[in-house]
């Protein structure tokens, strides 16, 4: 997004205020329309001078893990502020799940901010159209937490911007109703909410829970989260303590039942069984057709997110960022890219 590039005092001191409770946001008990002509933040200025002292071999600690620190290190969690969300909904259980288990943790602060109803599916879409509604809601135990009109990915934004108060240390996002695992993470509302943390250089967590029923397609139906949510209490209280990668998420995917064990993986290959179906026809000629199947299968390779939990094991994936193939690089530097421009406007050469 082009106003990255446009730095200006203005700017600056709108990232500062970032980490401060704004005015008007996060009051209890009320109902807020936020506008959304913000502009983009990447970075802040702890993470500019991290860089800067980097390169001039000097040490950097950066201010209690807000930023993803000088390059090669990663940020260091202590008394740990999470922000919940999830694409499934607020009210979904997996989500609450989620919030019980990080409430029993010693040392962690955590915030809710979810879509209002359920936005599965909706990748790293995000709300630039349209101001954003914002509601309190009051969880069955008391506890209280907001509800969007929005995608995941404008749940972390709200969060970043100060809609709850100072800056996350933490995103966690899950528990999800169904895996994400292999190709599937591209289309994850999940999993892009915990990306969008990584690029705005906070540690990032997403954690999905394989349906009941079993199976490697898109089941619905029963979901057990015991297992996942006491392994997502487990994960988070050990990064009060231990760095995570930087400009890394950890994507966790639970298989159904008990697991028999726990891999670290790399991500699978899926299989989309998906087809140009027919399914009514109306009177003026309109067609309506389903084109994705609810079954893929999977390439069989050890080592795999795919494979981990289809075998009964917990899979938990690193995933960057950064879509760049390196290894092709130098390559396409050969090719006669100038010779093509020159073709189409002779005075670039």
């Amino acid at each position: 997004m082009e106003a990255a590039a446009h730095a200006s005092d203005e700017t600056a001191e709108k990232h500062a205020g970032a980490n401060r409770r704004r005015s008007g946001l996060g009051q209890r008990g009320h109902r807020t329309d936020l506008s959304r002509d913000h502009k983009p933040i990447v970075s802040d200025t702890d993470a500019r001078v991290a860089r800067q002292m980097c390169q001039e071999g000097k040490s950097f600690e950066p201010r209690s893990a807000q930023v993803a620190g000088p390059p090669g290190r990663a940020p260091r969690i202590g008394l740990v502020r999470v922000l919940l969300t999830n694409d499934d909904g607020i009210s979904a259980p997996g989500l609450q799940a989620a919030r019980r288990a990080l409430r029993g943790i010693e040392g962690v602060e955590v915030e809710v901010i979810a879509p209002d109803s359920n936005r599965s599916a909706t990748a790293r879409s995000i709300t630039t159209r349209a101001p954003l509604s914002v509601e309190e809601v009051e969880f069955g135990d008391g506890d209280r937490g907001f509800a969007t009109d929005g995608t995941p990915v404008d749940c972390v934004r709200f969060a970043e911007l100060g809609l709850v108060g100072e800056r996350p240390d933490l995103i966690v996002s899950g528990i999800n109703h169904g895996a994400n695992l292999g190709d599937d993470i591209t289309y994850s509302g999940t999993v892009a909410a915990a990306f969008e943390g990584i690029v705005l250089g906070i540690p990032a967590v997403a954690i999905s829970q394989q349906s009941s029923g079993g199976g490697m397609g898109y089941v619905s139906g029963r979901f057990d989260f015991t297992v996942a949510a006491a392994f997502l209490a487990q994960l988070v209280a050990a990064l009060r303590d231990e760095p995570m990668p930087p400009e890394t998420l950890v994507n966790v995917n639970c298989p159904a039942g008990e697991p028999t064990g726990v891999e670290v993986t790399r991500l699978g290959k899926r299989v989309y069984n998906d087809e140009l179906k027919l399914v009514s026809e109306d009177e003026d000629g309109r067609r309506h057709y389903e084109i994705y199947g609810w079954e893929p299968g999977f390439e069989e390779r050890q080592e795999t997110d795919l494979m981990a939990v289809s075998e009964g094991r917990i899979a938990v994936t690193p995933i960057h960022f950064d879509l760049t193939d390196h290894g092709e690089i130098e390559r396409l530097r050969a090719w006669p890219l100038e010779r093509m421009l020159a073709a189409i406007v002779p005075s670039s050469v």
